[in-house]
């Protein structure tokens, strides 16, 4: 019927709409923790101990940012190391100086779990197309644990995408920098979440 039509279209559009990927799951956050949907702009997962307060922890101590053998690269080792060693630098830059007052160790566990490149040539499309088929991603997952081995307090995974941003082209991994920044971020204010630290 015409009703039927005129509903069919709509439907075929957004179907038609290319979806941003989202890298799954692939296991560095323990599988006991059951992530939520987080606020992020892109695709994100968190999630926090109810029963946490960020002042318990005196100090942060983090980990070297890694790669997971399981992840999906699709570039160079080279490329891997260097964001790898962004998002290393992002995190200790953004804790060094935490304020918590209580005696425990917070220890923060992140790996890039995901890095395909971005293709330059293809990147003709303003920020917030729809189409992401010319652009990479980047993906993460993070955790942190009371001390080394202890259980663990807050988690967090995005896959963030490296498009094209306002006027600028880019190279292979676009806006990377810019990515870890809000991975970093994210996983700030989430921890600050259970217990305001200025």
């Amino acid at each position: 019927s015409s009703d039927l039509l005129v509903l069919a279209v709509p439907v075929l559009a957004l179907a038609a709409c290319a979806q941003p990927y989202v890298e799954p799951r692939l296991g560095f956050i323990p599988k006991s923790v059951t992530l939520v949907d987080g606020p992020g702009p892109d695709e994100s997962h968190q999630w926090i101990d109810p029963d946490a307060s960020a002042s318990e922890y005196g100090s942060i101590r983090i980990d070297q940012v890694r790669p997971v053998t399981t992840g999906q690269y699709e570039v160079s080792d080279d490329d891997i190391k260097q964001v790898c060693a962004l998002f290393d630098g992002r995190l200790r830059k953004e804790f060094v100086g935490w304020q918590g007052t209580g005696s425990k160790t917070l220890v923060i566990h992140a790996a890039v779990t995901a890095l395909r490149a971005n293709d330059p040539a293809r990147n003709v499309r303003a920020q917030g197309t729809e189409n992401r088929a010319d652009r990479g991603y980047a993906a993460c997952e993070i955790y942190c644990t009371d001390g080394a081995d202890g259980p663990v307090v807050a988690a967090y995974m995005e896959t963030s995408h490296l498009g094209r941003r306002g006027t600028k082209r880019l190279g292979e991994l676009g806006t990377v920098e810019g990515v870890v920044n809000d991975w970093t971020l994210a996983l700030k204010d989430l921890f600050k979440k259970a217990k305001p630290v200025d």
